[in-house]
């Protein structure tokens, strides 16, 4: 009996980050850890709850592919004005989501 491969032997074999890096782009780790940053401080806060960290981080993700933040930093400069950008985005982004999951 042949044992079972998944479809997709090379895609089980990496890691969730090399996945995630290839779908929304060199930047979008980036975006993904300043959106969390201050989601989590906006918990801690108590200005958001829990569930709402990941719905913040999601709608930053999301509307950040559309402003280009996910693009591959081209050096520290651009990977510095990336966390930037996203951290200004994810506040913006907050008192709406902040209302929804309430």
């Amino acid at each position: 009996m042949r044992a079972c491969q998944p479809a997709y032997q090379d895609t089980v074999e990496r890691d969730g980050v090399a996945i995630f890096y290839e779908v929304f782009g060199g930047g979008a780790p980036t975006v993904l850890n300043a959106a969390n940053e201050v989601a989590v401080g906006e918990f801690i806060a108590k200005r958001l709850g829990f569930v709402g960290i990941s719905a913040v981080v999601e709608a930053t993700l999301a509307a950040a592919v559309g402003r280009g933040l996910t693009r591959e930093p081209a050096n520290i400069d651009d990977a510095l004005a990336i966390d930037h950008d996203s951290r200004l985005l994810t506040q913006e982004l907050l008192p709406e989501i902040a209302a929804k999951a309430s």
